[in-house]
């Protein structure tokens, strides 16, 4: 798969913005997990009527007037990605000067999406690593290509950290606290990371014809290396001003900084002559976020009780501000070993909006109080969910405004530098294309209390749409439909609940035969217009096959103050 071909240096803020856009959205569809915590991911995120810890904070901050008591929760996401994708075309030997470096649609369309211009190979720095190993100048695959292999991302363990502590004030109030990252995959490589430019951004040789066993990565210019850093700062309130009603809002300074590395190009073709290395760091210390609920109990009749909870959320735009490093002719052996910074580069990157609403049926043993406090002071205990009801099944709906997602934008301030050598000019103001659809999915769970006030077991699904149309199938962010089957159990040790949960999300592939003929495909005009220079960039080259799962694993531990 030719992720991208980029007809000018552009390319290079281009697809690092594509991929710092998306991942800095925690809330968009992709492979973020139902929300956070391990209560919520072994019910398949179908927590918003039943949150009774401070995962409210998030879930449904107006039940935080329900709290037994004031609790203190640490807990964290370990994610393990498969995510792979089987590229079309092959490693061709092509002289690219054939084609006059202008529209490339004809013929990269036809199937020999990577290419090498052999005129160049005695300068190329890789080719004493990447040739026959014989030590000839030539490409190992001029007569016979290799079929461009199947790439798979590689990077560490996911962690996705929350500390939460939410707190009852008397029959009416409730105050949470905390700090949150995105329940997301995190750290992403896509081959070789290592600072050597024969290693950088390269795979093995499946075919071994390489001299040292590697061969430039197929996705390397979708992505080489992904590291963000994101974490939300959160204060809650919540008010009853009746026993059926209640109202939360959560308040959040969201903060983003990220590091991502990649290789792009400044022309046609995918010849690593003229690749360049490219480095972004970026951050925006305050992305102001709201999160409202509205909950309503209109039967509790000591065994039965129904809620609903109607939930949105608002997450402001992220304009971000770091330095962008490129390095031209990467891979050459003569290159001049410069690296050049601009140091006031913009992106502005939307994020979405959504709305839930969820409804909750309980088998319990006994009525919610009307005053809790009354309660505990006579009978010396707490109205706790674990303790007082049989069972629950809740079921949530989520549409996620993801259209709002529709480009990102970056800015390169300083005009008077340009890329050298050759003098290639930055445009001023590129435009990224995503153009996410509208996503809805649907979270089923629920808890049984085997050892009523000691040990709960939950079990639930998921399903979401994927955002990500054919004509922009890219590695920043995939948004692929996936479904999740999820499982948990709550053990109570004193003071201390400890909660496990794991959950397997199937995610369905996604393929597309690119964009050969732009003419003919107004969404693949779109992009061609706008994701590199005018008048004749290039094109979103996207033939391939995009392949996932993921597995999560999720550990809290609550402490009850009474």
């Amino acid at each position: 798969m030719r992720w991208v071909s980029w007809r000018s240096v552009g390319g290079a803020c281009v697809a690092l913005a594509s991929i710092v856009g998306s991942a800095s959205n925690a809330s968009a569809n992709g492979f973020d997990v139902p929300d956070i915590g391990a209560r919520g991911l072994g019910r398949g995120g179908a927590l918003m009527a039943r949150a009774d810890d401070p995962l409210a904070i998030y879930y449904n901050p107006a039940a935080l007037t329900l709290l037994p008591n004031p609790q203190l929760l640490l807990g964290t996401h370990f994610g393990f990605l498969s995510f792979c994708a089987d590229a079309a075309g092959t490693y061709a030997n092509r002289d690219l000067t054939d084609h006059g470096g202008g529209d490339t649609a004809d013929w990269e369309g036809g199937g020999d999406a990577t290419h090498f211009d052999s005129a160049e190979a005695e300068a190329m720095g890789f080719q004493g690593a990447w040739g026959t190993g014989d030590g000839s100048d030539a490409f190992p695959f001029p007569d016979d290509p290799l079929e461009l292999p199947e790439v798979c991302q590689d990077g560490p363990l996911g962690v996705s950290p929350h500390l939460l502590f939410g707190m009852p004030i008397g029959d009416q109030f409730g105050l949470g606290l905390g700090l949150m990252a995105p329940s997301a995959a995190g750290h992403l490589t896509w081959g070789d990371t290592d600072d050597d430019p024969s290693r950088f951004g390269t795979i093995r040789d499946p075919s071994g014809r390489s001299a040292n066993g590697r061969i430039p990565a197929p996705t390397r210019y979708g992505l080489v290396e992904a590291f963000p850093i994101l974490l939300f700062p959160t204060v809650s309130f919540a008010w009853a001003p009746h026993h059926m009603l209640r109202v939360g809002v959560s308040l959040q300074w969201g903060m983003a900084i990220v590091k991502f590395l990649n290789i792009t190009r400044a022309g046609p073709g995918a010849d690593p002559a003229t690749d360049i290395y490219t480095e972004l760091n970026a951050t925006d210390l305050f992305v102001p976020s709201v999160i409202g609920s509205v909950m309503f109990t209109p039967l509790d009749n000591g065994r039965h009780l129904f809620e609903t909870v109607l939930w949105a959320r608002w997450t402001d735009t992220v304009r971000a501000s770091g330095d962008l490093e490129l390095r031209s002719e990467y891979y050459r052996r003569d290159r001049a070993d410069e690296t050049q910074v601009w140091s006031d580069t913009q992106l502005e990157a939307p994020q979405t909006a959504e709305i839930r609403l969820g409804l909750r049926y309980a088998n319990r043993y006994s009525s919610r109080p009307r005053r809790r406090s009354e309660v505990e002071r006579v009978a010396g205990r707490t109205d706790d969910n674990m303790s007082t009801e049989r069972f629950d099944v809740e079921l949530d709906v989520a549409y996620e405004l993801t259209s709002m997602v529709d480009r990102f934008v970056v800015e390169i301030t300083d005009q008077e530098t340009r890329l050298q050598p050759g003098g290639l000019p930055l445009p001023p103001v590129l435009n990224i294309e995503h153009q996410w659809r509208d996503t809805l999915s649907v979270r089923l769970g629920g808890d049984w209390n085997f050892l009523p006030g000691l040990a709960a077991g939950r079990v639930g699904f998921s399903f979401e749409q994927g955002a990500m149309p054919d004509s922009h199938l890219v590695l920043d962010f995939p948004a692929l439909t996936r479904f999740g089957a999820h499982v948990g159990l709550t053990v109570r040790f004193g003071k201390f609940d400890i909660s496990l949960a794991y959950a397997h999300f199937f995610m369905v592939s996604q393929e597309s035969s690119g964009c050969a003929d732009v003419a003919e495909n107004e969404d693949c005009a779109q992009g061609r217009q706008t994701v590199a220079a005018p008048p004749d960039g290039g094109d979103i080259v996207s033939a391939g096959r995009l392949t996932a799962s993921l597995d999560m694993l999720s550990l809290g531990v609550a402490f009850n103050f009474r």
